[in-house]
């Protein structure tokens, strides 16, 4: 069994320095498995759903997500990785939407603020 790393993932230095460890550890996993791999399953290598998510991040593509958990990209069926992308451009226009939403309330909010 590995050790856990339990570092503060909201400091930029450390997410850029531990990112890429964590994409290396969850490749390796996902590597060995073979197959789809839950966030829970990832609990059992010592993971935490915060660090599989940045792990997911600093792989460059290589690790897709989907309803069934974690893959390798080059393991993954066509179906699996049209899944993926669909699943970023839904949750990018999701964001995109909630961001305009957040400019056109915060308009007249800010125009009445000071600066501080």
């Amino acid at each position: 069994m590995t050790a856990q790393l339990s570092l503060s993932l909201s400091n930029r230095a450390t997410r850029k320095r531990v990112g890429p460890q964590l994409a290396r550890r969850m490749m390796a996993i996902l590597a060995a498995r073979g197959t789809w791999v839950k966030r829970k399953q990832f609990a059992s290598y010592g993971l935490t759903d915060r660090q599989c998510r940045l792990g997911r991040e600093c792989s460059h593509g290589r690790i897709i997500v989907g309803q069934q958990g974690f893959r390798l990209m080059r393991e993954a069926t066509a179906a699996e990785i049209r899944e993926h992308t669909g699943f970023l451009e839904s949750s990018i226009k999701a964001l995109q939407s909630q961001l305009a939403q957040a400019y056109r309330r915060s308009h007249k909010q800010l125009a009445s603020k000071r600066e501080e």
